[in-house]
């Protein structure tokens, strides 16, 4: 059992080093947007152009 997860205080830090280019974090972020984790959760809806 580890300290609790404070996903605030690692999407500051992921966002911070993904705007220097940071590859991991930029996929850690990606990651957390995804999920929901200290963000909004993103929903991408595939389309196949307008209809």
């Amino acid at each position: 059992m580890g300290p609790p997860e404070d996903y605030s205080e690692a999407l500051k830090w992921y966002t911070r080093s993904a705007d220097y280019s940071f590859a991991e974090a930029q996929r850690q972020l990606a990651s957390m947007y995804w999920k929901g984790e200290g963000t909004l959760k993103i929903i991408f809806r595939h389309t196949n152009g307008p209809t």
